[in-house]
Order: C-alpha cells, then structure tokens, then sequence
C-alpha cells in the first residue's frame, strides 16, 4: 500500500490520545471490539456502518508505556508491528465519544523504535 492510500483515509483515535507528531507502533491484530455508538433508539443498525471500514488496533507511543486504541481505516492495510508518526487531527467525528480523524504516515525504523 502506498503512503498517498493511507494519508487519503485519516483514521480515527480518542482526542485525549492523540499526540500530534509523536511515533507509534501498532502492537495488536485487530480486535472485535468498537466503542458503542447510538443515533436514534431502534437504529441499532447504524453503528455498524459508523465503523464497518474501520479496525480496532491497540498502539504503543514509542519510548513510552503508553498504549491507545487507534482505529485505522481497512483499506489502509495495517498489520501488527508497523511503524507510523502520528499527524495532525484533520476533523471530529463523534465529540460526544470524543473521536476525532487523524493522519497518519509510516515512520521511518529509528523514529518509532522502542
């Protein structure tokens, strides 16, 4: 995957996680679970589309033992172990869930090291 197919797509983190510029690693496969979202009582039926491009990944700031949940876009092929720097947030998704879409680019071996 290219670096334009992931910056095209921002993914999606908690605002109280973001660390702007900061490197990470992505340290989990993803995982079935996705914070709960509700439109309207009976619409159930939304949340899946809320997040049905998306994964839920945990990620470790490097230097730190700091772990997040990131929420990486499918189509942006994400695997375990993979390095990125974190950008800028780019828009809010839901401010009631305090979500918010970020960038995010692969980072080079030495800024994301643990």
């Amino acid at each position: 995957m290219g670096l334009r197919s992931r910056a095209d797509r921002p993914a999606r983190m908690h605002a109280t996680d973001v660390r702007a510029g900061a490197a990470f690693r992505v340290v989990s496969e993803p995982l079935a679970f996705y914070p709960a979202v509700e439109f309207q009582e009976g619409e159930s039926f939304l949340a899946d589309f809320f997040w049905n491009d998306y994964e839920t990944r945990i990620a470790r700031y490097a230097g730190t033992n700091e772990f997040v949940l990131f929420y990486p876009p499918k189509a942006a092929e994400v695997e375990s172990g993979d390095r990125f720097v974190l950008g800028e947030v780019v828009g809010k998704v839901r401010m009631d869930l305090g979500l918010v879409r970020v960038t995010f680019r692969p980072a080079g071996d030495q800024s994301a090291s643990e």
